[in-house]
């Protein structure tokens, strides 16, 4: 489930969710031997020219 915090706007907001997603699936995170939920804050920066 991929969320923008704090978006820019201009389209860029909508690029970093299509980036994200597209990522390899990630390994779950492991507690006591079982698969657990974590969330993860991703920063991305854009250059506008």
């Amino acid at each position: 489930n991929v969320k923008v915090l704090r978006g820019i706007g201009s389209g860029c907001d909508e690029e970093a969710v299509r980036v994200v997603s597209s990522m390899p699936k990630w390994k779950p995170g492991i507690q006591n031997g079982e698969a657990v939920r974590v969330s993860y804050n991703i920063p991305i920066k854009f250059a506008l020219h």
